[in-house]
């Protein structure tokens, strides 16, 4: 539904759902993940300063022409949509558990080395933040609801 009225919106034809590109936002108070995805796979991710946010959103919005902007629903979310309200159509995703299942999905992409070989990834912390894995996986539940 979504992406028919994205492309409605835009005056695009919406055939080949799986071509869809969009942006996903994982919004916070001090930093913000960002994912441009399509239903393939994601393309980029990147963890910016929320005072940055807006900036860095545009620029990667003008390089990668997506057709609609993902938003996660909980911290921030509905704020960081009225920014972006009169560019793209903004989507809401639940993101209901999406940092555990960032924060596992991270030792997946970056080998553990050292001690934190012999502690499971379940009590560790990555040492960086993952803010943009999780704007990935709204990404991701965003295609799984087309």
């Amino acid at each position: 539904m979504a992406i028919a009225y994205a492309a409605l919106m835009l005056g695009q034809d919406n055939e080949g759902d799986k071509n869809l590109r969009i942006i996903a936002i994982d919004p916070g108070s001090r930093k913000c993940g960002i994912a441009i995805a399509e239903q393939q796979g994601t393309l980029f991710r990147q963890v910016v300063a929320t005072d940055e946010m807006e900036k860095a959103v545009k620029r990667l919005i003008a390089t990668y022409r997506p057709l609609l902007i993902v938003v996660g629903d909980r911290t921030y979310g509905r704020r960081i949509a009225q920014l972006f309200e009169e560019t793209l159509p903004v989507v809401f995703v639940d993101e209901h558990g999406s940092s555990e299942e960032a924060r596992q999905r991270y030792w997946k992409y970056n080998k553990r080395t050292g001690w934190r070989r012999l502690l499971p990834t379940s009590l560790q912390v990555p040492p960086e933040p993952y803010d943009d894995i999780v704007a990935e996986i709204l990404a991701e539940r965003f295609f799984l609801l087309q």
